[in-house]
């Protein structure tokens, strides 16, 4: 078990399919990034919102980090976020997945060994966006990044990886709300949600 981790939130993306910026989307006037911040700081002592560009929103629970790599990928962004996070462990989440479940990031950061990537298996997949990661690996995904290798689960050959099974997974989250992501406007009207 870890005692001190630091929160990796990822708003980097283009948001194409969304068309507005991820970081500055509200549900019922809450910014996603507001559900994730709320639901789990009480577990981290240092936050970090990795971002590409304004506008992204500021808050006092936060530091902004800029991702300035010309290429637009969670690895770059996961890259940003070790790089300055205060801890040798960082949980990495989606700044698109608003309904963490804090109990399950609490089961998550207390299996901690020394792993260097702890990841949940949903669905038969990895979950690389709502993982842990060991700030030692920073070398492996820089080169990675260098030599334009940018898929997050290709890095898991090269390190020491612990899967998290579904079955535990739903243990903590039986709906797998955790791993809902809101990708454009229609995932917001399949939940019933106002957009904006």
């Amino acid at each position: 078990m870890i005692e001190h981790a630091s929160l990796i939130v990822l708003a980097g993306g283009k948001s194409k399919r969304m068309g507005i910026p991820k970081s500055l989307l509200r549900i019922n006037g809450k910014l996603l990034l507001e559900y994730i911040v709320d639901a789990l700081y009480s577990l981290f002592d240092d936050i970090l919102l990795v971002v590409k560009e304004p506008p992204y929103p500021v808050s006092a629970y936060y530091r902004i980090i800029f991702d300035k790599h010309r290429e637009s990928s969670p690895l770059v962004g996961i890259f940003a976020g070790l790089k300055e996070a205060y801890n040798q462990y960082s949980l990495v989440v989606g700044g698109d997945m608003p309904f963490v479940v804090p109990s399950l990031v609490a089961s998550l950061l207390s299996s901690v060994k020394e792993e260097d990537v702890i990841v949940p298996i949903v669905n038969g997949f990895y979950e690389p966006l709502l993982a842990i990661y060991n700030k030692r690996i920073l070398d492996i995904i820089e080169r990675r990044i260098k030599e334009g290798n940018f898929k997050v689960s290709s890095l898991y050959e090269e390190v020491y990886v612990r899967e998290v099974p579904e079955s535990q997974i739903r243990r903590e989250d039986p709906a797998l709300l955790s791993f809902l992501n809101m990708n454009t406007p229609r995932d917001l009207d399949f939940l019933n949600l106002p957009f904006l």
